[in-house]
This record gives structure tokens, sequence and C-alpha cells, in this order.
């Protein structure tokens, strides 16, 4: 029994690991001659020398060395999380585990990477993350040029970051609507006798008290844009994958 459930432990390890890996290379991966040839070669290539420094200190070949280490540990869906032993101390664990696999009690391995070193690993793979969901895909981008230069033939579209501001508050006037009563019909209100003043009051200030004077004047505005959604996508090419 012991030994079944260690087998399984095992593959679990494995297939959790392998199906994490990015499409493009799963394809060519088969668990058991993965197992048997190249996850023991792996994990050497994953525990390089690496200096406790900052990485602005490393020299240009540390550099390309650290950023191939964090490419290959996100293809192979590795990183490190820090855990707690029952004796209150910090260490950091390869995930998925699979030193278990192929490092055995009575054989001599490698020397492990230092706590230091697993660290700036760790937060070296978050970063790489969020870099890569942030960026586009690049089908994406390919498709989109031939779109943006139809376009240009015609009448050109100003982006919204280049409109000026004369232009926004003009359309940002509020229309007065008429008030009704509780039966739905138009109140008449009673005109005022118009004053000379009155009649020179310039454009401008009416605009300001009908926005607020403080939107043409101030260097920080912003635009609500009305409107709400909960949905989060993203439109990804079955070709993005292969």
């Amino acid at each position: 029994h012991e030994a079944l459930s260690k087998l399984t432990q095992m593959h679990h390890l494995v297939d959790s690991m392998i199906s994490g890996i990015a499409p493009n290379s799963r394809s060519r991966v088969r668990p058991q001659s993965f197992t048997l040839e190249a996850l023991c070669l792996l994990l050497e290539i994953i525990s390089p020398k690496l200096r406790p420094v900052n990485t602005q200190l490393y020299s240009q070949k540390e550099k390309e060395q650290l950023s191939q280490l964090i490419n290959i540990m996100l293809t192979y869906n590795l990183t490190y999380h820090q855990e707690r032993t029952p004796e209150g101390q910090y260490i950091y664990k390869l995930d998925p585990n699979i030193e278990e696999v192929c490092r055995f009690p009575d054989l001599p391995f490698r020397k492990p990477l230092t706590y230091q070193a697993k660290q700036l690993i760790a937060r070296e793979i978050q970063v790489e993350k969020m870099r890569q969901m942030e960026a586009p895909p690049q089908g994406l981008e390919a498709r989109s040029l031939p779109t943006e230069i139809n376009h240009g033939s015609g009448k050109s579209r100003i982006r919204n970051h280049e409109q000026s501001l004369d232009q926004i508050v003009k359309r940002a006037t509020v229309e007065e609507k008429p008030e009704r009563d509780f039966f739905g019909q138009v109140i008449l209100k009673k005109k005022a006798a118009p004053s000379p003043e009155a009649d020179q009051v310039p454009e401008k200030n009416i605009v300001e008290k009908q926005i607020g004077k403080a939107v043409g004047q101030s260097d920080v505005w912003f635009r609500f844009n009305e409107g709400v959604s909960n949905a989060v996508r993203r439109n990804i090419y079955i070709k993005d994958l292969l």
C-alpha cells in the first residue's frame, strides 16, 4: 500500500507539471520518456550558480543566464513557493516538487540553491508572468495592422488623447430639460424680462455655468464613460496556441 501511494504521488507530480507546460511544447512531451530521460537533467539545468547580489550588479553573461533560467522554468510550469517548516524556518520549495521523483536520499546530489537565489528566481518568475499577461498576443497585433491602414485612406479619426479640451467641453454641455408635473405635462415658467446685462454675457460663461468652472480651467480633468461590464474577454486564435 505504501509503495502504491508513493507511485500515485509521483504520477500526480509529473502530470501536474506536464499539464502546465505551454501547448507548443506539451505535444512533444510523453510522461514516461520525459521522466526517464529529461527530468533529472532538467533539475541540473535549473540549478545554476547565482551570486547572492542585486541583479543590477550581474554581468551581461549572468543576466542572460538568469533570463534563460526563467524562460525554462516558465516553459515547464516550475516555480518556487515559500513554506514554513515545523521548526519555524522558512524555505523555498520547487512547485511542483519534482525533486521527489528523481532525487534519492542514498545517492549524492548537487548542492541546492541558496535561499536568496530561490527567492530571486521566484520573484523574477512572477514579474515575467505579469509581463506576459499584459503583452497582447502577436497574432492580434499582426491582424490589426491592415485594418488601421485601410481606415487611414478615409477620414482620419481623432484619438481620445489628441482631442482638445474645448471640443470635449462643448459636447459635455448639459441640455436643459423641461420640468414636468405628476401627470407628465410640461410646466411653463414665466420668463423674466431680459436685462441689458444678460445679453452681454459671453457664451463661455454660459458653458462654465452649466458644466462647472473648474472643467475648463483645471490642469487635471477626466471623462466618464457611462456603462459597466463585468466580462473580461480576450480573443485567442488556435494558431496562437500551436
